[in-house]
């Protein structure tokens, strides 16, 4: 492949390696390949335009979750949460705010 016939500590280049390699996705920092990514937004318009012909659509519920942020490992839970009484909530911002 990229063996030139140079010292061993020249002979590996990341360009060598196929685009989608683990060892150059790691260099690169990447989750997933390129490929993937794109067939996820793909998928995720084709989705979405689905959606909007639905009546979901018009009333602005059960929009799909799209898939590039899972593939990218960037989902984020909604933090939530209940208070029996004002006391609760009250330590609950204190808390918050001290952390600020």
């Amino acid at each position: 492949m990229c063996w030139t016939g140079v010292p061993w500590a020249c002979r590996w280049r990341p360009r060598c390696l196929r685009e989608n390699s683990r060892t150059r996705m790691a260099l690169a920092g990447a989750k997933v390949p390129t490929e993937t990514l794109l067939l996820g937004q793909a998928a995720d318009a084709l989705q979405l335009l689905l959606w909007t012909k639905t009546k979901d659509a018009q009333h602005g519920r059960n929009r799909p979750a799209p898939l590039v942020p899972t593939l990218l490992g960037r989902v984020q839970e909604c933090e939530t949460a209940g208070f029996a009484d004002g006391a609760a909530y009250e330590a609950a911002r204190a808390r918050i705010l001290r952390s600020v």
